[in-house]
Order: structure tokens, then C-alpha cells, then sequence
């Protein structure tokens, strides 16, 4: 008898460590190897010499061969250095967004608390997927345009997107409130491995129904999960708490809706968008609801998958585009 409770412990044990997501991780040797150093391209360049800036920015090349051509195409749209009017309009874009980058140097001038938590989280990072690659972390001014902005081997930050719900910039650009709440520094290292898994992990072909979008997105809050281990689901999903009580509350209603109109297979894009992307509320579920609200649904539905079957990783669930199946294993009945 004896034995065979040693031996059930050691198989409990081993479907523990098989499991989805372990709350006693230790990434104490990982922190050294993923440790995370910003390189603040915003100052250096915004420390140009005005008078001399077409001469100067090729030193800035030279510091950052890779990340200023991704700055200057993707990021500004100013083209490259080869364009003959390039130093005018990068001058055009330092100018206009002078007291912008002066503001978020009153704001962000020490980064050392975001490079720790980015360590942290590129260290779980690590130990999930210990194949991974980390990228180079940079931050820069982008003129209110994307606020994360992620190419091969690199993740920037618009610091701009992030001056706090009630910053005048907001308020002039006449931004939405739901929106701006997320524009605080408390969720930037979410945006950030958001961003980061959503480009290691790109949505196939396959994610073209509103169940499908659903479960995506849900993986990715699972992926969350995983790397913010004590971070609370109100900044994973960028939800208030209010927000997070009503989809509490209304789980089995917002299920029963979409089952009983038979929305869950649909592929039309218009329908989809009203239910994972951005609004101030999900008016199909009620006023009360967060925008987005389907999108939890979808976290939950892979947070059933994954308890329901504890020998697969975060590692394949990431890798797993069978949304079919997954729905189906997940024994998701709210």
C-alpha cells in the first residue's frame, strides 16, 4: 500500500511538472543569461545636433544599424538615408515631437524597473520555451503611431503611448477613454510579451472564425499567465476590475449567446471584430461589458483545455493551431 501511494505521488508529480504552467517556478539562473538592457534610441536621438543632424545621424546608424532603418521605413516613414530630402524631414520629425519626447523623459528618464520586470518575464520566457530568442529591447518616439513595435530580434516601445490615462496629449488627440486607460506605464511589459508572442507565434490561415480568434487570443493571455505568474488578469487584459466582474458574472450568458446564434463558426470579418477588437463595450453582450469581452471567453475556454489536459505544455499549446480540437478537449461549459 505503501508503494503504490509512492509511486501515485511520483505520477502526480510528474503530471505537475508536464503540466501547462507551474506556480513554484525558479528562474533564479535564468535572470543573468535573459537579463534585459533597453538601449534608449529616443535620447540619443533626439540629442542630435539640430544645426548638423544629416551629418550626425550617421553615427546613430552606426549604433544602430538594424533598429534606425526599421525606425526610419516602419515606425516615421521618412524612407532611408539615401533620400536626398531625408535630414529635412527627420528634422521635421524632431522638431514636431520636441516637448513630446521632453515630457517622456520626465516621465521615463530611469527604464531600471522595466528592465527588471522585462528580465523577469523573458527569464519564465526562458524557461517555457527554452528555444526561444530574446530580442534587443529599445525604446523611441514614434509620433503617437503604434505603441510596440516588434521585427526580428527586436521589440521598441512608443514611450509616448504610455504618459497615463489623463495626459493632455490624449486629451487633445481627442483619444477614446477606453483606450487611454491603457496608456499607463503599469502595462508596458504586458504590451510587450504580448506583442513578442504574437509575432513568435503568428495567427495562420486557420484563425478565420470567431472561435478560432477567440482561442488565439486566449492562448496568448495563457502565455500571460506563464511570464507574469503574480501579475493580476486586469493588466494581462487590460480590463478594470469592474470589467473583470461583469465577465465573471455573465460567462454562462456571454456562452450562451454565442452558441445559441451560432456565432462561434462564423467568418464573416465584420462580425468577428465586434467581439475580440477594440470598443467600449461588446454591444452584442450588454453596455456593461468590456470591449473585447469575447476574448476572455477564449481565455477561459484554454484555461479549461489545459486543466483538462495537464500532459500538454504551454510549449505545444502555442504551436497547436487545431482550434477544433481544442474547443472540443477543453470541456468549456460555464
Amino acid at each position: 500500500m505503501i508503494k503504490y501511494f509512492s509511486l501515485l505521488v511520483f505520477l502526480l508529480l510528474i503530471c505537475s511538472a508536464c503540466n501547462n504552467l507551474v506556480s513554484d517556478v525558479d528562474i533564479t539562473d535564468l535572470r543573468d543569461e535573459c537579463k534585459v538592457k533597453i538601449k534608449r534610441f529616443d535620447k540619443d536621438l533626439f540629442a542630435l545636433p539640430q544645426d548638423s543632424i544629416g551629418n550626425e545621424i550617421f553615427d546613430l546608424r552606426d549604433k544602430y544599424p538594424s533598429f534606425l532603418s526599421l525606425f526610419n521605413h516602419a515606425i516615421i516613414n521618412i524612407g532611408g538615408l539615401e533620400n536626398k530630402n531625408y535630414s529635412s524631414y527627420l528634422l521635421l520629425f524632431t522638431n514636431t515631437y520636441r516637448d513630446v519626447f521632453d515630457h517622456c523623459q520626465e516621465v521615463y528618464d530611469d527604464l531600471t524597473w522595466l528592465e527588471n520586470n522585462l528580465t523577469d518575464a523573458f527569464s519564465y520566457y526562458k524557461h517555457y520555451f527554452p528555444e526561444s530568442v530574446q530580442p534587443q529591447v529599445y525604446t523611441h518616439i514614434s509620433g503617437f503611431n503604434q505603441s510596440i513595435v516588434v521585427a526580428d530580434s527586436i521589440l521598441s516601445i512608443s514611450l509616448e503611448k504610455y504618459l497615463g490615462a489623463q495626459n493632455e496629449y490624449y486629451t487633445r488627440l481627442a483619444l477614446p477613454q477606453y483606450m487611454r486607460r491603457r496608456m499607463d506605464k503599469s502595462m508596458i511589459q504586458y504590451d510587450c510579451m504580448r506583442a513578442w508572442v504574437s509575432s513568435e507565434f503568428e495567427t495562420p490561415d486557420s484563425v478565420n472564425t470567431l472561435a478560432s480568434h477567440m482561442i488565439y487570443n486566449g492562448k496568448v493571455l495563457y502565455f500571460l499567465d506563464a511570464v507574469f505568474p503574480d501579475g493580476p488578469d486586469s493588466l494581462k487584459i487590460g480590463f478594470t476590475t469592474r470589467e473583470l466582474g461583469w465577465c465573471d458574472d455573465s460567462e454562462s450568458s456571454m456562452w450562451t449567446y454565442l452558441v445559441e446564434n451560432k456565432l462561434l463558426f462564423t467568418t464573416d470579418y465584420k462580425t468577428i471584430i465586434r467581439f475580440i477588437d477594440e470598443a467600449p463595450f461588446t454591444a452584442a453582450f450588454s453596455n456593461d461589458s468590456p470591449g473585447r469581452a469575447a476574448n476572455w471567453v477564449g481565455w477561459q475556454i484554454v484555461k479549461s483545455y489545459m486543466d483538462e489536459n495537464p500532459d500538454v505544455s504551454i510549449h505545444q499549446l502555442m504551436q497547436d493551431w487545431d482550434y477544433m480540437k481544442i474547443l472540443n478537449s477543453s470541456g468549456y461549459n460555464p
